[in-house]
């Protein structure tokens, strides 16, 4: 009798522990991940797995997301053919001081990140559309978020910055 009541009692605890490690496991599989809903309000190709390097800053006010992907031959293709299909997409002939510029947190960006001559899309969250130059209105910046493409390292970063 007290077999079978420890036998139940072990059983009871091992499936206590496993449902409550099944969430910290998805957290941890998606910690670093860019948002679905992210990707789905852009409508952009973005690599779905843990990013290389990340760093997500989220105030009171305000909000700072970089995501950096050593891209694989797969994403490559999928990216490459984004860029081809996806009207969202420009080649950025600025540097990447231009870039920089436009999002307050550089200090969190490698000093190795070259975004001289990549492909970039910058969309505008309160404005709901992608724009295609870094020189005007400075305003429309400060809720945007910004893929970037370089071809020749096969990295892509992701910068966001809501106010």
């Amino acid at each position: 009798m007290k077999r079978k009541i420890f036998k139940i009692i072990g059983i009871s605890l091992s499936a206590i522990l496993v449902i409550m490690l099944l969430p910290m496991l998805f957290s941890l599989m998606t910690r670093g991940c860019i948002p679905s809903y992210t990707r789905e309000e852009l409508g952009i190709y973005m690599p779905y797995f843990y990013a290389d390097d990340f760093e997500v800053s989220n105030n009171f006010t305000d909000s700072h997301a970089y995501y950096c992907f050593d891209l694989n031959n797969a994403e490559i293709k999928k990216v490459q053919d984004d860029i081809k299909s996806n009207s969202a997409w420009f080649r950025f002939t600025g540097t990447t001081e231009d870039i920089l510029s436009l999002y307050p947190f550089d200090e969190i960006i490698p000093a190795d990140a070259d975004f001289n001559n990549c492909y970039v899309a910058l969309y505008c969250f309160s404005e709901d559309c992608f724009f295609y130059d870094t020189d005007k209105d400075a305003d429309k910046y400060i809720n945007s978020g910004c893929a970037v493409y370089d071809e020749v390292n096969n990295k892509y970063y992701y910068l966001e910055m809501q106010w």
